[in-house]
């Protein structure tokens, strides 16, 4: 998952995924870096898996990852010091 791009509802990349939290064999959050710039000035979150939808590409070649909140949304959230 490290590394899969985060889209808002419009299509906009707000983010990566950057590490998941696992209890050992499930997912329970996903760690997001929104905004920033060549990794300066990233707000890292957790995301729980029912807040991204996860779907084939329309290809069908990798994954597409939308979240259901704009980046200043998830900038809004606790930053994650996991």
């Amino acid at each position: 998952w490290k590394g899969t791009r985060i889209y808002d509802p419009t299509g906009k990349d707000i983010g990566k995924v950057s590490g998941v939290v696992t209890d050992g064999t499930i997912i329970s959050a996903f760690i997001v870096d929104v905004g920033g710039f060549l990794g300066i000035g990233e707000h890292r979150v957790a995301l729980s898996k029912d807040m991204l939808n996860i779907a084939a590409d329309a290809d069908g070649a990798g994954t597409h990852v939308q979240v259901n909140a704009t980046e200043d949304q998830l900038k809004a959230l606790p930053k994650y010091e996991g």
